[in-house]
């Protein structure tokens, strides 16, 4: 396989190659740096990055991009959690909010993909998906699959 390196990211621990990935003809491949398993130099002539990597990483949590329109999410938060994401926010464009009650939730506006998911998931109990109602959904099957494992 031929890579075009572009961009390096770091996301939870792990470090990221983008780039352009010659066979498949795609500029935007990701490649785990520790999946690479070795590294040889040809005499393909290397091919320009033309993405804006800051505007790619914008409106998605970790490093793979959904096919998916950027969506609104609303989680509710526990009490005993929300101090720990004031202080380390989901995404950059999350806002907090109080309703009448007392109950707080977390607003971001982002491409939803597999780390978010991850993400939610590592919440446990702490954290309640309210919309979109197939993220709910979703989010309620995985819970359930992981429940019937330790049945």
């Amino acid at each position: 396989m031929t890579c075009h390196p572009y961009y390096l990211k770091q996301y939870n621990n792990r470090w990221f190659l983008l780039g352009r990935h010659e066979e498949l003809d795609n500029d935007q491949w990701i490649f785990p740096l520790d999946r690479i398993e070795s590294i040889l130099e040809t005499d393909l002539t290397y091919k320009k990055d033309k993405t804006d990597w800051e505007d790619y990483f914008y409106d998605i949590v970790g490093v793979t991009r959904s096919s998916k329109e950027i969506e609104e999410i609303i989680l509710q938060i526990s009490d005993d959690r929300m101090p720990y994401l004031k202080t380390k926010p989901l995404h950059s464009t999350q806002k907090i909010k109080t309703d009448e009650s007392g109950s707080q939730f977390i607003k971001i506006k982002v491409i939803p993909n597999k780390e978010l998911i991850s993400l939610i998931l590592s919440f446990g109990k702490d954290i309640y998906v309210i919309e979109p109602i197939w993220l709910k959904i979703e989010i309620k099957q995985a819970l359930i699959d992981i429940v019937s494992k330790y049945s």
